[in-house]
């Protein structure tokens, strides 16, 4: 086997079903393992880390799981620009006060200091992955200040 084709030796651990939990330093994992966080926004979201903020330098990126009804409160990010990518489901985003539905394949994007929340009527679910870019660490040491 080659440099470039090694089987990964980092640690790993059993999850519940019995398939192996990989720890955050492995470069590949299953959604269903990342690691949780909660964030005071509205109902029946789940938050989940695909890259923790301080890891990749001014990056971070997360999972975002919603069950209808809720709202996802809506919220200004005056330090990072964001991008949501929707992987599954349908909702509507709230972008500057004007509403948009979205479904799997819409991307939005959320410039600095620009108004968003998500809404979902009942039954419906919605799945996204966001993206920040922080413009510096200050800004990265923000939102850690507001996600336990």
């Amino acid at each position: 086997m080659t440099a470039e084709h090694k089987e990964s030796r980092a640690p790993s651990h059993s999850t519940p079903t019995g398939r192996k939990k990989h720890m955050p330093s492995e470069p590949v994992v299953h959604l269903a393992d990342l690691e949780h966080y909660e964030q005071d926004s509205g109902p029946n979201i789940t938050y989940q880390f695909v890259v923790k903020p301080g890891t990749m330098g001014l990056l971070s990126a997360g999972r975002v799981c919603l069950t209808g009804p809720t709202r996802k409160t809506c919220d200004i990010h005056n330090s990072w620009d964001q991008v949501y990518i929707v992987l599954s489901g349908n909702g509507s985003v709230v972008v500057d006060g004007k509403t948009y539905p979205v479904h799997s394949g819409y991307i939005v994007r959320i410039p600095k200091g620009t108004s968003h929340g998500v809404e979902l009527k009942d039954g419906d679910r919605l799945e996204y992955c966001y993206f920040n870019a922080f413009e510096s660490q200050k800004a990265i040491e923000a939102f850690c200040g507001r996600n336990r």
